[in-house]
């Protein structure tokens, strides 16, 4: 009997015929996720050998029955959403992509996102269908200072797209990166109030987990904010209120704690000064390809 892979993404409907025909053992089920609802979830496991999740959480109300899944691969750079320990025990194996497989797009997205605010595209598409003609200042990347927040892999090719566009560059990491001619910021409160536009491109770990508090937020002042990370880096409730305020000037955001947006998620992509995305950083035709392919080839069954 051919043994059977539970997918979630949606991006693996897209090549469902080519992965069909290049992984004839496998007997593949292709759901629409995510699957939030933790009974769901874990009825669809109940009968696979293995599966690909995406941000699905995988803790011990999903896995506390299964007995037949020997394998998870997380659709994506890390496994923050996935209870290690619970998997050691239960003898699951776990895998996950390399940190660098789609960080070319997401530092494009972040680019974009950027240029959306800068000039003022969410303002344009609303007033055209309206008809109206009216022409609002956009800001020029001259003596902008863009303040990039973890010089990692998508950091540094973020580093790469500003400096070509003559925006002024700082930078918090954990160290100084050799390579990177920008000013660096070993406090990230002085680099939050030393820069116009902050950048987060941070991994979402114990340490940086609502590691943007109330405390940190409020340096943001009439700033204006992107995070193509992840949502649990921020307190949405602090992020909501400063943004609802005006206090925080605008904000681009890809990412959010509840993913499709529901709670304080929705009410923070309905402002009027957010610009939002669907967790879509990573959605090139080319990226995804390549990473549905390499996610199948670490199932090694």
């Amino acid at each position: 009997m051919n043994k059977s892979i539970l997918i979630t993404p949606q991006a693996f409907l897209l090549y469902k015929n080519q992965i069909q025909n290049r992984y004839k053992k496998y007997q593949f089920r292709f759901v629409k996720g995510p699957i939030n609802n933790k009974k769901k979830l874990s009825d669809y496991l109940r009968n696979v050998d293995a599966c690909i999740i995406g941000s699905e959480k995988i803790n011990h109300k999903v896995l506390k029955d299964q007995k037949k899944i020997k394998a998870i691969c997380r659709f994506g750079t890390n496994i923050e959403n996935i209870d290690l320990d619970l998997c050691k025990k239960k003898r699951i194996k776990i895998f996950y992509l390399k940190k660098n497989i789609n960080a070319k797009a997401v530092a494009r997205h972040t680019l974009a996102l950027l240029l959306g605010i800068t000039n003022n595209l969410k303002f344009y598409n609303s007033i055209s269908k309206k008809n109206i003609w009216i022409r609002k200042k956009n800001i020029s990347p001259f003596e902008t200072k863009i303040g990039i927040i973890g010089m990692g892999s998508v950091g540094k090719i973020f580093f790469g797209y500003l400096k070509k566009l003559e925006f002024t560059i700082n930078y918090f990491s954990r160290s100084v990166k050799k390579n990177v001619k920008a000013k660096y910021y070993s406090s990230l409160e002085k680099l939050i109030k030393n820069s116009d536009i902050l950048s987060i491109h941070l991994p979402s770990t114990k340490k940086t987990k609502n590691l943007f508090s109330k405390k940190i937020l409020r340096l943001f002042k009439s700033k204006i904010l992107i995070n193509t990370s992840r949502g649990d880096l921020l307190d949405e409730k602090v992020l909501y209120t400063l943004l609802k305020n005006n206090y925080i000037k605008f904000a681009a955001l890809d990412v959010f704690v509840n993913e499709p947006t529901i709670k304080l998620s929705k009410k923070i992509r309905n402002l009027n000064n957010v610009l939002s995305t669907c967790h879509a950083s990573f959605y090139d035709d080319r990226t995804i390809k390549k990473m549905i392919f390499k996610s199948l080839e670490k199932l090694d069954l």
